[in-house]
């Protein structure tokens, strides 16, 4: 059964500290909040029988409008007694608005996207700009949804809470991890908030303000400075694959655990004297490094390797392939080809060094922060996380200090 009710919600208070009055429909256990046009002063609403307070002086005249909205609305609901339980709560709306804007049915329906057609979207504005690993983000990460539903659209407004909740238990009952199903959310968070922005999707329809995205805390991979030592010490043949490897885990670790992305784009132009001057890819932020004395070593070697031969793109480290550098996926490709391939090469050359666990570009940028952190270097430099509490939050912190700590701190970490 449905049924209709007058409110409003103090939850939005305009600078004039009035709130929107909506129609608020009830069906089938959902709640759905009709936008009227009516702000006012909670103060001037009389919640008893949901209208305008006597005391205002358009109280006469506005309570005439919500009268009139609330018959139409119920009429609707008398029309489609029969069939009622047969109609999903949005298309019982779409008939109310229908009544009550006749002149906006057409613009309403223009407005009702699909997730997936608006995903579909977002996709084609992010290649457009380049942006090839966040499209991908995008794609695997809501193709996960469009499984859930088994190929069937959803329309934005019909993303609710029970609908998370349903994605949510079938994602773990199929052994995703809780971390997976967090991801697969905040990219669906952000398709939503993107929606609302762009006016398709009205934000009382945002389930997120309900749904809190759970995460668990991963174990700790960072490796004991000791290996590093290890890894410094190897004798390698050089210029074999598992030399140049080497050199970059020695380079990453001597450069506050440098994202392996950033380094296989360093130039000559990125160094600067004493100073190592790169702008991160991933946050824009700019890292003004003092260069450690093996960081020099490294970067010499490299510098005169680079004048016998010569990359397109003058890359520093022998890194990526020549072909590299058309801003197009297949550069986001070539990437990833060699993230992997260097990971799988610093695993090897972990255990020639006795360890046990995976040694990764992320373990190596972890072990930077965590080495720090128990040598005791405040947490407000390193914060918890190069790995990883937040890693925004700890750009954030490392924003706030002249280089000159974070100097002193890498200084201390790497001898």
């Amino acid at each position: 059964m449905a049924t209709l009710k007058i409110i409003i919600d103090t939850r939005t208070v305009k600078n004039d500290s009035s709130s929107p009055v909506y129609l608020r429909l009830i069906h089938h256990r959902k709640t759905i909040n009709i936008k009227i046009g009516l702000y006012i002063n909670a103060m001037h609403w009389n919640k008893k029988l949901q209208n305008v307070k006597h005391s205002h002086p358009n109280a006469k005249r506005w309570n005439i409008t919500l009268t009139d909205k609330r018959l139409k609305a119920e009429k609707i609901l008398l029309d489609v007694e029969n069939d009622v339980n047969n109609l999903s709560a949005h298309e019982l709306k779409d008939k109310i608005i229908e009544a009550l804007y006749p002149h906006r049915k057409k613009a309403e329906k223009q407005k009702r996207y699909g997730l997936f057609e608006f995903t579909n979207k977002i996709i084609k504005e992010l290649e457009t700009a380049n942006k090839y690993a966040t499209s991908r983000t995008y794609h695997y990460d809501i193709l996960a949804f469009k499984k859930f539903r088994k190929g069937k659209e959803i329309y934005l407004d019909e993303i609710d809470y029970d609908f998370l909740k349903a994605f949510e238990a079938h994602t773990l009952g199929r052994g995703v991890k809780l971390n997976g199903v967090s991801h697969y959310m905040k990219t669906l968070r952000a398709v939503l908030n993107r929606a609302i922005r762009s006016g398709v999707l009205d934000q009382n329809s945002y389930p997120f303000r309900f749904y809190i995205i759970r995460r668990q805390k991963t174990i700790k991979r960072a490796i004991d400075k000791s290996y590093f030592t290890k890894i410094k010490n190897l004798s390698l043949n050089k210029e074999t694959k598992l030399w140049h490897t080497q050199n970059y885990i020695l380079f990453i670790f001597n450069t506050q655990g440098m994202n392996f992305r950033d380094m296989s784009l360093l130039k000559m132009e990125n160094i600067q004297g004493e100073r190592l001057v790169y702008i991160r890819r991933k946050t824009k932020r700019i890292y003004n490094i003092k260069i450690t004395a093996k960081a020099k070593e490294i970067i010499d070697y490299y510098s005169k390797r680079l004048e016998n031969n010569p990359h397109p793109q003058q890359f520093l480290f022998p890194i990526l392939p020549h072909s590299y550098g058309n801003n197009n996926e297949n550069d986001t490709k070539m990437y990833n080809s060699a993230l992997k391939y260097m990971n799988d090469l610093c695993n090897i050359i972990g255990q020639l060094c006795g360890l046990k666990t995976r040694l990764t570009t992320y373990v190596i940028r972890h072990s930077w922060a965590t080495i720090g952190k128990k040598m005791g270097i405040s947490t407000n430099v390193l914060q918890e996380a190069l790995g990883h509490a937040d890693l925004a939050t700890t750009e954030a912190y490392l924003d706030s200090f002249e280089d000159k700590v974070v100097d002193d701190a890498n200084s201390r970490i790497t001898k």
